[in-house]
């Protein structure tokens, strides 16, 4: 019997969308929040502490981390730790130039990021070799190559045990992708409501993004509820819709098309993904 869903990723390819139209169902035990990040965040993990996060008495426990297929080794720990008939993955993939970008816009939203696009790019291989906060938060063009990330999954588990679906598809019929993962766990289907996926947006002024949160990170633990509260405020006057693509240049974004292309043809060659239904690369031979 499937004890557990894990939602491997891809960040920013539908993860929290997912995770929004499963979560109430009573067929899903879940903890106090999506993303638990228990196996990459605990050093020494074990199963009767992860067990212990999720708080209803029953139904399949849902953990989706997106960094699970991404970080470095953390889907071996779970196969260590979990037998493999125990869970099943769903992966969602989005076009790689896309996923990048919006999350790009992600990071300035969260004060993680003051550099333009372009700056950010070139700044990504050092940023990554200096430690863990690139490695996680700046990754902006290596998470989006997914064959190798694909490839570490299926050394481990069984095909059977593992569901790709492209964010493409995701967010045009929520329906069909949330009926085929209830038939294939052996549930009930899901009467839901389509929402809609996290929209990527810019932000007039990284620079306060970046102040508020660390004011935020630095507040003394009784004050930090209140402090959210202001962020998430002053964030949302942040917010710049009209300027959505201003920091891409087409030449950048020739840039990451070609920088993903033998990754795109990996994907539609040895797995079988229709790369077709990625705008940047549906010309691809």
């Amino acid at each position: 019997m499937t004890e557990y869903l894990l939602g491997l990723g891809a960040a920013k390819a539908g993860t929290t969308l997912l995770y929004n139209l499963l979560y109430k169902d009573e067929q899903f035990n879940v903890g106090k929040r999506k993303e638990i990040h228990y196996f990459d965040e605990t050093p020494q993990p074990t199963r009767e502490e992860y067990d212990a996060l999720f708080k209803r008495p029953g139904g399949i426990k849902l953990d989706i981390s997106p960094s699970y297929m991404y970080f470095y080794g953390v889907f071996k720990t779970i196969v260590e730790l979990l037998p493999t008939d125990s869970f099943k993955s769903v992966i969602l993939l989005r076009d790689p130039v896309e996923r990048a970008i919006s999350h790009y816009r992600m990071a300035r939203r969260k004060g993680y990021e003051k550099l333009t696009f372009e700056k950010a790019l070139a700044a990504e291989p050092e940023r990554i070799a200096s430690g863990w906060q690139g490695y996680k938060r700046n990754s902006y063009m290596v998470r989006g190559l997914y064959s190798n990330q694909l490839q570490t999954v299926f050394s481990l588990v069984p095909r059977e045990s593992v569901k790709i679906f492209l964010f493409e598809d995701f967010v045009k019929d929520q329906q069909s992708v949330v009926d085929e993962i209830t038939d294939w766990l052996g549930l009930k289907r899901i009467v839901i409501s389509p929402k809609s996926a996290n929209v990527g947006v810019d932000v007039k002024s990284a620079n306060l993004s970046y102040a508020i949160r660390v004011m935020c990170d630095k507040a003394p633990g009784s004050l930090k509820p209140y402090c959210r509260r202001v962020e998430r405020l002053v964030l949302k006057l942040n917010t710049d819709r009209s300027g959505m693509y201003k920091h891409i240049s087409p030449q950048t974004r020739q840039m990451l098309v070609e920088y993903y292309l033998d990754d795109v043809r990996k994907l539609r060659d040895e797995y079988g993904i229709d790369v077709s239904k990625w705008k940047n690369f549906n010309l691809i031979v």
